[in-house]
């Protein structure tokens, strides 16, 4: 379904399918030419994402283990340049996407720090 319309994708349905593929732990053997090509449209639409839209789309790529430096450090950047903006949550699920894929991002590391502190009480559950 997803590569007969993907054509037709805007920002939400792509980052709506990554997301859904990290949520369900997708495998790369299971389709990994629909994977590629969503990484590939990602990789040229990042400056278009909405915070939560980058914050998904890392985490969906550290669930299901895309390992693409050049994708990560493309959502890195708008994500230090933007870091203002993201709730907790955000903050939250781009730290551990980093981690869990072992990208010692230190620039983007120093900025979630910062934005995390006077954030603090939200993220208790």
């Amino acid at each position: 379904m997803c590569s007969e319309h993907f054509h037709e994708f805007d920002t939400v349905n792509a980052v709506t399918a990554i997301h859904r593929l990290g949520r369900y732990n997708f495998q790369l053997r299971n389709g990994g030419c629909v994977l590629s090509s969503l990484v590939e449209w990602c990789g040229g639409t990042l400056p278009e994402f909405r915070i939560q839209q980058l914050a998904n789309t890392v985490w969906a790529f550290a669930r299901i283990a895309v390992d693409n430096v050049p994708l990560q450090a493309a959502i890195s950047a708008p994500s230090i340049s933007r870091i203002d903006e993201m709730e907790a949550q955000e903050c939250a699920n781009i730290a551990w996407a980093f981690a869990k894929l072992n990208i010692a991002d230190v620039p983007l590391f120093d900025a979630l720090s910062s934005a995390s502190i006077p954030k603090i009480a939200d993220f208790i559950p």
